[in-house]
C-alpha cells in the first residue's frame, strides 16, 4: 500500500480557508475514480465540509483578542486525522 504524503501548507483563516476547501473539494470529485477511490473521495470531501462548518462557526462567535485559536488548515485536518491517505 502506498501513501500520499499532504504537502505543508500555509495558515489560512476564515474566508481564505474556506475558498481553499471549497477548490480541494472540486479536486477530491475530479479525482474520484481515477487517482482517489470513490470512497477517499467521498471523505476527503466530507472532511472538508465539515472544517468549512468549524471555520465558519469560529467566524461567527469570534475569540477574544490574545493568542489566536490554531484553526489554520493544516491543523484541521490533523484534528480529523488526514495526514496520510492510502492509494
Amino acid at each position: 500500500m502506498a501513501f500520499i504524503e499532504i504537502p505543508e501548507m500555509p495558515v489560512l483563516h476564515g474566508k481564505e480557508a474556506v475558498e481553499l476547501l471549497n477548490q480541494m473539494i472540486k479536486e477530491f470529485q475530479q479525482q474520484k475514480g481515477t487517482r482517489l477511490t470513490d470512497k477517499q473521495a467521498e471523505a476527503l470531501t466530507k472532511a472538508a465540509n465539515q472544517m468549512i462548518s468549524i471555520i465558519r462557526g469560529e467566524t461567527r462567535t469570534k475569540k477574544p483578542a490574545g493568542k489566536p485559536h490554531n484553526s489554520g488548515l493544516l491543523s484541521l485536518f490533523r484534528r480529523f486525522g488526514v495526514s496520510q491517505l492510502s492509494r
